[in-house]
């Protein structure tokens, strides 16, 4: 079931740059985009956010969740015994 356009509608339809179209049935076809599409702009804000966050190893981030949430509590040594307290 395709939304019906006017005549004028179809000759301007698709534009240029656009990656959809219209079928013959009428029906608004979009083409899937590519891990290539990712345009210049994006590429170098995600470069600069990358730039303006510290660096942290994986155990810091865990170790500083950890004491923030007490997640730890959650979980049980594979030999059944508790941690030794700090």
């Amino acid at each position: 079931m395709g939304v019906r356009r006017s005549a004028s509608w179809r000759r301007s339809w698709p534009p240029a740059t656009a990656r959809s179209a219209l079928d013959e049935a009428g029906d608004l076809v979009i083409s899937p985009l590519t891990a290539e599409d990712i345009l210049s702009e994006a590429t170098a804000l995600r470069a600069e956010l990358t730039e303006m966050l510290p660096f942290a190893p994986n155990v810091s981030l865990l170790i500083e969740l950890d004491k923030r949430t007490g997640y730890l509590d959650c979980f049980t040594h594979a030999g059944g015994k508790q941690a030794a307290p700090n």
